[in-house]
């Protein structure tokens, strides 16, 4: 009788034990199934911020290449426009010491004559 007891008592105990076990093991594929979903949530959320951050970056690309492009072409316009104004400088720098030249001759020669009469 008290073997009996002992053993009702023991398997009293171990089922209590496997309903016990049974529960934790229900709650954890339970919290596992919750931080699963978190999970995909929080991937699908990280997933929309990186598109759209790598869209901002690809647009500061595009406008960065655009200003690239337009300084660019600024730079080539102004390197153009200071070759023609260097011929320009040229050109009046040479119809100066044209100028200067024939100036020089007529008083020269204006010279001659006063000195002939």
């Amino acid at each position: 009788a008290e073997l009996e007891k002992k053993l009702k008592n023991h398997l009293r105990d171990s089922e209590k034990m496997l309903v016990d076990v049974t529960d934790q093991r229900s709650q954890l594929a339970k919290q596992n199934e919750e931080l699963t979903e978190q999970n995909a949530e929080l991937e699908k959320k990280l997933s929309q911020e990186k598109a759209v951050y790598e869209k901002k970056i690809l647009e500061k690309m595009k406008k960065m290449t655009l200003v690239a492009t337009e300084v660019s072409d600024k730079k080539n316009h102004l390197a153009k426009q200071k070759e023609e104004l260097a011929k320009q400088k040229a050109e009046l720098e040479e119809k100066l010491l044209e100028g200067k030249a024939e100036h020089e001759d007529r008083v020269l020669e204006e010279k001659k004559k006063m000195m002939e009469r």
